[in-house]
């Protein structure tokens, strides 16, 4: 990505109103960058603007509701390994199923999926044990089909 001038940082370049709020230039690439994993210290060095001036713009987007920080569990730190496990349904009550599902074990995340199966459901574990129990755990709730 080429580097981005001081200018856009200082409203000079281009600017608009997106949903009633005001973003420059600048704040589209920054709300880019966040979105892609960039830390304000790495987007400091990759656009050589003042670290405070990308904090500033940053807490600024987060103020307005543009943009909200979300941490994520770092669970290879933990131990766990993450995995993710595609379930086919017979005819079944779908939201009976992902209720069951979310109450389970190493369950972290559940969501529609489409394509070839109908869940995908994000969950994490320490050893191959513990995901063959989950999987045997997900294979005996009524109207699954198969897991993929």
């Amino acid at each position: 990505m080429p580097k981005k001038s001081r200018s856009c940082v200082s409203g000079e370049n281009s600017s608009s109103v997106i949903n009633g709020a005001f973003m420059d230039e600048f704040d589209l690439v920054l709300v880019g960058l966040l979105s892609s994993g960039y830390q304000d210290k790495e987007i400091a060095n990759k656009t050589e603007i003042p670290l405070r001036r990308i904090q500033s713009r940053t807490r600024r987007l987060v103020d307005k509701g543009l943009i909200k920080k979300i941490y994520e569990v770092n669970y290879k730190k933990l131990g766990f390994k993450k995995a993710f496990i595609y379930i086919c349904l017979s005819n079944c009550d779908i939201q009976s199923l992902i209720e069951k599902l979310a109450e389970m074990s190493g369950v972290v995340s559940i969501g529609v999926h489409l394509g070839n199966s109908n869940i995908i459901t994000g969950v994490v574990y320490r050893d191959n044990n513990e995901l063959l129990h989950i999987i045997t755990d997900i294979k005996r709730c009524e109207g699954v089909e198969r897991i993929v």
